[in-house]
């Protein structure tokens, strides 16, 4: 009867995660979503990646909580596609398939913000995200500042934590 010891059960899981990035074939290679904004400012966001030499993009996507505001799909007749999300303005203009560009922010647009990288044939997907809070000019408000970021920074890790442990 054969028993897996400690030592073979970490070198098994080490194994396995080794092949698993081996294999990846989508990789987010720069991911900026600003933890903390002005309220009225323009906001950068990035989402760079890099495909495997076979591998052909299918979508990028973004999202604020889990309702998509963007979308580009270079195959199609239509390649961007714009939905409508509360707190979201994008500039058209400067925006582009790697970079979002959001107008005059309000507190409507804070929340976790995720990007989306799927290739085709495999529909292997990459994921980034990050909680981005605005800042108000208010007196009011700026007082319970410190006490929300650290709650919300809380729930961040959380979330991330969960993510992880789901995927890996």
């Amino acid at each position: 009867m054969a028993f897996i010891t400690p030592i073979n059960s970490y070198t098994l899981i080490f194994t396995v995660l080794m092949l698993i990035q081996v294999f990846e074939t989508v990789l987010i290679t720069e991911f900026k979503v600003p933890e903390v904004v002005n309220h009225g400012s323009d906001v950068e966001l990035l989402c760079k990646y890099d495909l495997q030499e076979d591998e052909v993009l299918y979508t990028i996507k973004w999202y604020k909580e889990e309702t998509e505001f963007y979308r580009y799909e270079p195959r199609e007749w239509r390649q961007v596609s714009y939905f409508k999300v509360p707190g979201i303005n994008i500039d058209k203009e400067r925006s582009n398939y790697t970079r979002i560009i959001l107008l005059k922010v309000n507190n409507e647009t804070s929340g976790n913000f995720v990007c989306e990288v799927s290739v085709d044939i495999t529909f292997t997907t990459a994921m980034r995200e990050q909680l981005m809070f605005i800042k108000s000019s208010s007196l009011g408000q700026l007082f319970h500042w410190p006490l929300l970021m650290v709650i919300l920074t809380l729930i961040n890790l959380i979330i991330q934590n969960c993510y992880q442990l789901t995927f890996n």
